[in-house]
């Protein structure tokens, strides 16, 4: 009885064992193929590893701080071209069409006949004053007058009209190289006597100190002169000049040694016969 008891014990040890290794077999042989793996990339699939690599390229191309969805930005501006043998710009008193002003000088002279010359002298100052100008020398005989450069056509065309013109003279000077000149000159010399002055403080002696001051001195009377100079010529320049010279019309002359028919006529003579 008891071997009959450990043959059936041996018997169903077998066929529970027999089952057991079959359904493995079929599990695995039922499981899904795993999916192929790039050499050299451990755990990751051969699709994933290329999204990885698009991912990358595209950081890559993206700038600095700017790895995120969007707009592309904007592309900056092409580098200005050097060009070596292109002149240098040109300085703002060079530029095409900027030119210095002439500094211009008028005056006009007239010789007139007329009756009476003091009304006509009168005249021509009150002409003179109404068009901004003003009165510079006047006597007996002529008159000098100044009137603003822009009313010197006006001032001519009145004065003309006063008396019968015997002669007319106009002149223009030009003094722009006079004027710059001048200025120039004055600019070194406020500079020298800028410095004459230093040297004045800084004089360790009487006898330097004497000469400091002759210099000084000799510059401020060139300085002097000079602003003289300028203000004449702004003067002139702004104010033009105009001389009047008058002179009295020619009257007929009786000859006196005309002989009249009556002895008694004669006697009181032709010139008191015409002043009665």
């Amino acid at each position: 009885m008891r071997w009959l008891i450990v043959l059936l014990y041996a018997f169903l040890s077998f066929a529970c064992g027999g089952a057991s290794g079959s359904g493995a077999d079929y599990a695995v042989s039922e499981a899904a193929p795993a999916p192929p793996m790039e050499p050299g990339v451990a755990g990751m699939p051969a699709m994933d590893m290329e999204k990885a690599e698009v991912a990358d390229a595209t950081a890559r191309a993206e700038p600095p701080g700017r790895q995120t969805a969007g707009a592309p930005p904007p592309a900056p501006p092409p580098p200005p071209v050097s060009k070596p043998d292109a002149p240098p710009s040109p300085k703002p008193a060079e530029v095409a069409g900027e030119k210095t002003v002439p500094l211009l000088i008028y005056r006009a002279t007239f010789h007139m006949a007329v009756f009476e010359a003091t009304p006509s002298i009168d005249a021509v100052q009150k002409a003179a004053t109404d068009l901004g100008g003003y009165l510079v020398r006047r006597d007996q005989q002529g008159i000098v007058v100044r009137v603003p450069a822009d009313k010197y056509r006006d001032a001519l065309a009145v004065i003309a009209k006063l008396g019968d013109v015997l002669h007319r003279e106009e002149t223009v000077e030009d003094v722009t190289e006079q004027f710059y000149d001048l200025q120039a000159r004055l600019r070194n010399a406020r500079v020298v006597r800028d410095r004459m002055e230093q040297l004045l403080k800084q004089a360790q002696n009487v006898n330097d100190a004497l000469q400091v001051e002759r210099e000084l001195a000799r510059v401020t009377t060139e300085i002097e002169v000079i602003e003289g100079k300028l203000k004449l010529l702004r003067e002139l320049i702004s104010f033009s000049t105009i001389t009047v010279l008058f002179k009295a019309r020619p009257t007929d002359q009786v000859n006196s040694s005309v002989r009249l028919p009556f002895p008694w006529l004669d006697q009181l003579g032709l010139s008191n016969l015409l002043s009665l």
